[in-house]
């Protein structure tokens, strides 16, 4: 089940602040705590190019990726727009909210590409150039597999899926109208979470949002769709390596998130 939400609330810049050393997210805490849970420190955060941030979350195996909608704010009705980029090598969404001025996306976490030991990755990027006339940034630090138990090429999936719609639109609606199916397909494996985000969203009772997290975390346990793939021998894969040089370390990051997280189920 792939869906995408339409939210009219959370009406409001993604940013209290734009500036960059100063951005403050505590207009977010409605946000939050409709998601159930604990708002972050803009520095446990990992900034992104589409003036938004990732938030990487351990516990349940996930990414939330938030960013704002339109590439230009003076003119938010022309099509420079961010969206999510569907297509048979992308990994697939576990849930997309549009609201009116940014989009949240909740991500499954995956196994990060490692020129050490993994190869093919130019595959992903004459798969996309073949279907929408661009590579796209399928680099290697763009990259990521299912989880750590698969890791063969068709696991191989791109994990930046956010791309302004507009630079393929032709193509891309070409693409998905040969690719839908597959595209569907593909991300089956996540469904039953996807569902069960959709029934939380939608919803003003609590319960429907904590089976959610119940079930990411019980997927992250197991490791076969969900896992926080970041944290393997991740002192050991240069992608990561120059990732943290270039983004800061988004691990450490993670890990003082977890913590946040941690501290707050126990409190509730």
């Amino acid at each position: 089940m792939i869906a995408i939400i339409r939210e009219q609330g959370y009406d409001m810049p993604l940013f209290k602040n734009d500036d960059l050393t100063l951005r403050n997210i505590q207009p977010l805490t409605g946000l939050f705590n409709k998601l159930q849970l604990p708002l972050p420190d803009i520095n446990e955060t990992q900034k992104t190019f589409e003036n938004g941030f990732n938030l990487f979350i351990n516990y349940y195996g996930v990414v939330l990726r938030l960013y704002e909608r339109h590439r230009d704010k003076s003119a938010p009705n022309t099509y420079c727009e961010y969206g999510h980029v569907f297509h048979q090598r992308s990994a697939p969404p576990i849930g997309i909210i549009r609201m009116p001025q940014f989009n949240l996306q909740i991500m499954p976490g995956l196994l990060p590409y490692n020129t050490k030991i993994h190869q093919n990755a130019e595959n992903v990027g004459k798969d996309f150039a073949a279907t929408l006339g661009t590579p796209h940034d399928t680099g290697a630090r763009n990259l990521g597999f299912l989880s750590p138990k698969h890791t063969t090429d068709k696991d191989l999936m791109l994990l930046d899926t956010v791309f302004p719609i507009f630079n393929h639109s032709r193509q891309y609606v070409e693409n998905l109208g040969k690719n839908s199916d597959t595209i569907i397909e593909r991300a089956a494996y996540l469904s039953d979470l996807q569902e069960s985000f959709y029934k939380a969203w939608v919803t003003d009772r609590e319960l429907p949002m904590q089976i959610f997290w119940s079930k990411c975390r019980l997927a992250t346990l197991k490791g076969e769709r969900l896992s926080a793939g970041w944290l393997v021998d991740h002192d050991d894969n240069p992608v990561l390596q120059m990732t943290n040089r270039g983004k800061g370390n988004f691990i450490e990051k993670s890990v003082l998130y977890d913590r946040r997280l941690k501290a707050h189920l126990k409190r509730v």
